[in-house]
């Protein structure tokens, strides 16, 4: 197993060095829900760890939900939780933050930052009704038969595509090509001016 060294490390915590049983450190390690869940049950065997860190794992409110409740539950020392850029949002870092309380640890220090939590609500609902038109053109350019509304949503997806790469390489919007607009330049005449006219 992967992380046999980190767990076996927690289950004879009365065995190693006091440095080592205060501390988890599991950074930049993929570790994801599945691996956090099965840490927290572990977590119950040490009873001396002050800091936990996390950073740039996957894990997301399922793991975040049982590492708040194994802190509860083994009342655990911890001055230090650290889980930037991981895939924790409200419920989670909430779950966390009770289990911190209920457990009454001495906590000083504790960093969500780059997780879904950070993210404005501004932000969040640009995401969602990004993702609700990509479905809703999707949908229509999946058309059982073709019209100009799915010739038109498979253009708009395509070109989406192509901006969404243009802007992962971060290239600015005064510096985008003509080929960036490739689909759209395919479509027939008469359709683009049929689509772009203003109302």
């Amino acid at each position: 197993m992967r992380h046999e060294p980190c767990m076996r490390v927690l289950t004879t915590a009365p065995r190693a060095s006091p440095q080592v049983r205060s501390m988890l450190e599991m950074r930049h390690e993929f570790f994801g829900d599945a691996e956090l869940m099965v840490l927290s049950e572990l977590l119950l065997l040490n009873t001396t760890l002050t800091l936990i860190h996390l950073k740039k794992n996957a894990i997301g409110d399922d793991g975040a939900n049982a590492l708040g409740r194994a802190i509860s539950a083994g009342r655990l020392p911890i001055r230090a939780l650290r889980m930037q850029s991981n895939h924790v949002s409200a419920e989670g870092a909430q779950s966390i933050v009770e289990g911190l309380m209920l457990g009454s640890s001495p906590i000083e220090e504790i960093s969500f930052i780059d997780n879904p939590i950070c993210l404005s609500s501004a932000v969040v609902r640009k995401q969602k009704l990004e993702q609700e038109l990509d479905a809703d053109l999707k949908k229509q350019a999946n058309a059982s038969r073709s019209t100009p509304a799915s010739e038109w949503a498979k253009v708009q997806l395509q070109t989406r595509q192509a901006l969404a790469e243009r802007t992962a390489q971060n290239v600015p919007a005064t510096a985008l090509r003509l080929e960036d607009f490739a689909a759209v330049l395919r479509l027939p005449r008469e359709l683009r001016q049929d689509r772009w006219q203003v109302r």
